[in-house]
């Protein structure tokens, strides 16, 4: 059993179900509450007509859905239209994008408001969540770059220190091989004449400037 005022909103709505009524096909009846019902007059009505079964079965789908949009566009005009009040992405976004594409006809001009603002807003915030993805993965590669810079120096400064530390090293030793073949020469020349006091002070010096 089925509200009749939630069938018969639509006046086309309305006559089909007074007509299946009149032929006895529905039921007419009431609930606890007094308000008007109709049903299938017999079950077996909707094993011999499927598609009028899924029929039904859609259109209470879609007036429960139409209802709770319109439930929420309520609160949401009058609470000025607070965005955190608007559909949220999922579901009940996609379904209000079909209600919107399919049957826009059958829903009031705030309920439409309501589910474009709402997916407006969606894709507002899609948008926003790229370019913040775009400007960290920007910052990424400008630091990957930066990292990869310092690395690169890093290295040529120790390449440069690594020939500057050799190049010392052999001037040192050019420079020991300089001096050990002067004071050999000196110690030959002064060794005949008993002067080898003079080459220990020159020895001395030469120790002492290096």
């Amino acid at each position: 059993r089925t509200r009749y005022d939630t069938l018969s909103e639509l006046p086309a709505m309305k006559e089909l179900i007074d007509s299946l009524v009149d032929a006895r096909l529905f039921v007419a009846d009431a609930d606890e509450k007094g308000a008007a019902t109709v049903g299938v007059a017999h079950e077996a009505l909707l094993h011999c007509w499927p598609r009028m079964a899924e029929a039904i079965a859609q259109d209470q789908e879609f007036l429960r859905a139409r209802a709770r949009i319109l439930r929420a566009a309520t609160r949401w005009k009058e609470e000025n239209e607070d965005p955190e009040l608007m559909l949220p992405s999922g579901k009940q976004l996609e379904e209000g994008r079909e209600i919107l594409a399919d049957r826009s006809d059958e829903i009031g001009e705030l309920e439409q408001s309501f589910i474009q603002r709402s997916s407006d807003a969606e894709r507002h915030q899609q948008r926003r969540r790229l370019r913040r993805l775009q400007t960290i993965a920007a910052g990424f590669a400008v630091l990957a770059i930066a990292v990869g810079a310092a690395g690169i120096y890093a290295r040529r400064q120790q390449q440069i220190a690594d020939v500057r530390r050799q190049h010392a090293v052999e001037l040192r030793a050019s420079a020991d091989a300089l001096i050990n073949n002067t004071l050999y020469d000196l110690r030959t020349k002064l060794t005949p004449l008993g002067k080898l006091d003079l080459m220990e002070e020159v020895s001395k010096e030469a120790e002492a400037y290096f």
